[in-house]
């Protein structure tokens, strides 16, 4: 299916398209809901502006036209005295959600900005979404990959139609960069490609193409920690982005996410801006709104300027990695108080073919910031890659955690005590704890309390140590966890 604005917007739309769909406007998709389907694992889904994509716009004057009741918008009438009764009818959530396998991409000229409208309880008004079968059982139950690109231009000055159809050269860099026999591409496993570059499509080996460029930014930033050159990575910036400069594209997303919740892992580019979730939780969103994967599937991130986190969270749930790069900017991992938990429901995972009904527990997490976590036992180690060449990593009062590995590359790290790493740690002051987060494995309150008894008792002796020196004893604070609810799966 294809729908494309030539000169102008896409606005005020609401699209249900039961197959793989083309969506692309010369300036700026507004304020719109987009339900897209994929049926095929090799399926290839685009939304696209040469400007600004805003999935949630409150200010564009259509939305004013619809909700005014005096218009005859509504619910409701009574035809007996000709007036409107009960609420307007607020039919765009402002969503961009894709149903089934392969990929979804979003890509915009300038910002993209998921806007601040309320989240609902069916699964809409939550941003860019991935969410695999959970509204039509018949569609395979991993989901799409996000692929979010934004002051990203087509080559027309317009909208980007796809990756080949971008200013980017990836043309270039799948020639210096994919060059042997075989890839190992994620993407080409889930979609069940040959793991070759010669049998691909331009766009598919332009997708594999840039998975290889995160695994460069991510080496790269491995190197430095021995050589302090991030020369690696900047090459394969240079060579991505050819002669294009980038100058603005900001990703915002507010009280929104961009999730997969069903397997998909989130690509997120931004080469002239940067990207900023939660400044302030606005409204009530129904879970802590951020960049999630919820059931397997990295995340991977590139900016130029600031990763800032807020009170919003980038976290992996089910396993995958999480590579964030900043060129010239800090990443923060933000505020979001430790206490916020997030329990996903519970999940009926319904075989259409067989009848079989299996049980699904959603997991638990608790926290914010940047975080590779097991929400239920059994899941695999994954790690944690934050490369700021020019600027500091700052694990804030969210913190940064990782199951498996933690490398930091960056000019400081900062509130290092809130670091915590289930393996080995790179790039991280010795001061910083290396205490693997179990966060589906959560211990009764007896046993926390205990623990914390302990811990108390070793900051006391600390404090006479320093006494007897002759330095100042410090406060004991105690704290008591007295449970989290559940039991220890």
């Amino acid at each position: 299916m294809r729908l494309y604005a030539g000169g102008g917007d896409i606005t005020a739309l609401t699209l249900f398209s039961p197959k793989a769909t083309r969506i692309a406007a010369f300036r700026d998709v507004s304020d719109v809901s987009f339900y897209i389907q994929n049926t095929f694992r090799t399926d290839i889904s685009l939304v696209a502006a040469g400007r600004n994509i805003i999935p949630y716009n409150a200010n564009t004057n259509l939305r004013t036209i619809a909700d005014d009741l005096a218009r005859g918008n509504f619910v409701s009438a009574d035809s007996a005295k000709n007036t409107a009764t009960g609420t307007p009818v607020k039919a765009l959530q402002g969503d961009i959600q894709i149903n089934g396998p392969g990929v979804l991409q979003v890509l915009a000229g300038r910002d993209i900005d998921l806007g601040t409208g309320p989240n609902f309880a069916d699964g809409t008004g939550s941003g860019i979404t991935s969410i695999g079968n959970r509204r039509n059982l018949f569609l395979p139950f991993d989901g799409s990959d996000l692929i979010i690109l934004s002051g990203v231009p087509g080559t027309n000055g317009g909208a980007a139609l796809g990756l080949t159809g971008s200013i980017l050269d990836f043309t270039g860099f799948s020639n210096e960069y994919l060059t042997g026999a075989s890839i190992n591409s994620a993407y080409l496993k889930r979609a069940g490609l040959p793991q070759s570059a010669a049998e691909l499509t331009p766009e598919q080996r332009a997708i594999v193409s840039l998975e290889e460029f995160y695994r460069e930014l991510r080496e790269s930033g491995r190197e430095s920690l021995e050589t302090g050159s991030y020369d690696r990575g900047f090459s394969a910036i240079s060579t991505l982005l050819g002669s294009f400069s980038p100058k603005n594209g900001n990703i915002f997303t507010r009280g929104r996410d961009l999730r997969s919740s069903t397997g998909g892992a989130i690509t997120v580019f931004a080469p002239g801006g940067g990207v900023t979730l939660a400044a302030d939780v606005i409204g009530n969103p129904l879970t802590p709104p951020g960049i999630v994967t919820e059931y397997g599937g990295s995340i991977s991130i590139f900016t130029d300027g600031d990763v800032d986190l807020g009170r919003g969270r980038i976290f992996t749930l089910r396993g995958g990695d999480i590579t964030i790069w900043s060129s010239t900017g800090d990443i923060a991992a933000g505020t979001a108080p430790k206490n916020e938990i997030t329990a996903p429901p519970t999940r009926i995972v319904f075989d259409s073919t067989s009848a079989d009904v299996q049980t699904d527990p959603g997991g638990l997490a608790t926290g914010g910031g940047i975080g590779v976590l097991a929400s239920i036992a059994g899941v695999v180690a994954g790690d944690v890659d934050l490369i700021a060449p020019a600027g500091v990593v700052d694990a804030g009062d969210a913190g940064i955690r990782a199951t498996g590995n933690l490398n930091i590359a960056a000019t400081a790290v900062l509130n290092a005590g809130n670091i915590n790493v289930g393996g080995s740690s790179s790039g991280v002051p010795t001061s910083a704890p290396a205490a693997a987060p179990n966060i589906g494995g959560l211990t009764a309150g007896s046993s926390t309390s205990a623990a914390s008894s302990s811990a108390a008792q070793s900051v006391a002796n600390q404090a006479r140590t320093n006494t007897d020196a002759g330095a100042e004893e410090p406060s004991i604070i105690v704290v008591e966890v007295l449970g989290y609810g559940g039991d220890d799966e």
